[in-house]
């Protein structure tokens, strides 16, 4: 891919960028989709799938997958589904590096963090690189105003199931070690 120079041009009000919140589903799209599927939702029901979904498109579809198959729609039961955990793998984790998905279930322990922060759980270096680079590449990764970064709830909760059934013994130390880092940092 060539070197496209995107700094560049976002100096030069030359680059037209599409931020997440942009792309995010609304009520109204996520209501439509579902009348025309024959699904209902109250919109309370709507709204606290599109809360937890945080804007994720696929989500409502998901979500309609997994209430074809129940044959109602429960938005508490969405993040732990299977489904939701298949598509995160295959769409999100199984196109990064070993070596990345490794970082992520292990810093999964915490529910923000620093780079500084997920150097001290892995005792790697390079935390803040990953993230940011996680968090520009639409990896389920975001940054908030004061420099933490936090995983999707949705793709948090498949990083722990991984880390524990994949890396149990590491999860003691893991805990310790972000006991520490909170106790430290008050």
């Amino acid at each position: 891919m060539p070197d496209l120079h995107v700094a560049r041009m976002r100096v030069a009000g030359t680059l037209s960028e599409i931020m997440p919140a942009d792309l995010a589903c609304t009520a109204e799209e996520a209501e439509g989709y579902f009348a025309a599927l024959g699904l209902t939702a109250s919109a309370a029901e709507r709204d606290q799938l599109l809360a937890s979904m945080e804007g994720w498109m696929a989500g409502p579809r998901l979500a309609a997958l997994i209430a074809a198959r129940d044959g109602a729609l429960s938005v508490d039961a969405i993040a732990a589904d299977p489904i939701v955990a298949d598509y995160l793998r295959d769409e999100v984790l199984d196109q990064l590096p070993a070596t990345v998905r490794r970082f992520l279930r292990r810093t999964s322990v915490a529910e923000r963090l620093t780079g500084g922060f997920a150097d001290w759980l892995t005792g790697d270096r390079g935390g803040t690189r990953i993230l940011d680079q996680l968090s520009r590449t639409g990896s389920f990764v975001s940054r908030d105003a004061q420099g933490k970064y936090r995983y999707h709830p949705f793709l948090r909760q498949v990083l722990l199931g991984e880390l524990r059934g994949g890396l149990p013994e590491e999860v003691p130390g893991l805990l310790g070690r972000a006991a520490r880092w909170y106790t430290r940092d008050g």
